[in-house]
């Protein structure tokens, strides 16, 4: 393997690099001239690695801060229910516990990307808290909690993956002004009496006109949402968003359904 490609250096940095220290121009490099070379180089590639290591805790907690957020919204009876199913699904033989291959069964249903190791950790910790190896409902709650976290953090990464290729299919590398004039061509088209706001019945026939399969009732939270001021009419500021995160969610059903087929 080359040098530079341990290092993660690219042709340029490479040249630039050579160019800085080869101060004679003879295509040689000198053990002195090397030294602080090597030293600059590693000092480097350690920022960014440290940089790369601290975004990437960052992610993780802002990701299960996150998570939890969308627990506490669901309410402590739905979570309970949830955990009961889960453990009720995973007691295969109806006995009351888990034994170690129903708990294993239980992970990988998950699919929350658990390597052997990951699993191998739960199960010894699961069977630390129980004389006998198996685990009744009780023990399996504050696990079951913390993988119920997980899984939705993998949703969480998966839904702003799927959100970043939507976004970069529709809009591409159109400025945030041609954004707003593709968009504000849609609510001239949905302002029928042209007075430059939308009324209710207009927005309602603008959203059922979308492609997007919403319900009444979900067309109500959208309007209500939209009008920011609470005038009952909506203004092209209070538009663009809204149709800016509908084109999304259409463009990410899409690509959602394309991805299920392959």
């Amino acid at each position: 393997m080359r040098a530079q490609d341990m290092l993660s250096l690219s042709e340029d940095d490479l040249a630039n690099l050579l160019y800085a220290v080869d101060k004679n121009g003879s295509d040689r490099i000198d053990f002195q001239s090397f030294v602080p070379l090597c030293y600059n180089v590693l000092v480097e590639q350690l920022a960014r690695s440290i940089a790369r290591e601290e975004d990437m805790k960052n992610d993780t907690v802002c990701n299960r801060n996150r998570a939890e957020q969308v627990l506490k919204s669901m309410g402590k009876d739905t979570i309970q229910e949830n955990l009961l199913k889960m453990f009720r699904d995973a007691d295969l033989d109806g006995n009351g516990v888990l034994d170690p291959q129903e708990l294993v069964a239980a992970l990988e249903k998950m699919n929350i990307g658990l390597t052997t190791n990951d699993m191998k950790s739960i199960l010894e910790f699961a069977m630390s808290i129980s004389n006998d190896g198996m685990l009744p409902y009780a023990d399996f709650v504050p696990l079951a909690y913390e993988l119920l976290l997980e899984q939705i953090q993998h949703r969480i990464i998966d839904d702003d993956d799927l959100r970043r290729e939507a976004e970069q299919k529709i809009y591409g590398n159109k400025s945030q002004k041609e954004i707003e004039s593709m968009f504000r061509a849609v609510f001239d088209a949905a302002d029928t009496n042209k007075n430059g706001t939308l009324e209710s019945s207009e927005m309602r026939k603008c959203l059922k006109s979308s492609g997007v399969e919403f319900t009444d009732p979900e067309i109500d939270s959208i309007i209500k949402a939209a009008d920011l001021n609470g005038d009952g009419t909506i203004d092209v500021s209070e538009f663009l968003p809204v149709c800016y995160e509908l084109m999304l969610e259409v463009a990410m059903k899409l690509l959602s359904q394309e991805k299920a087929t392959k």
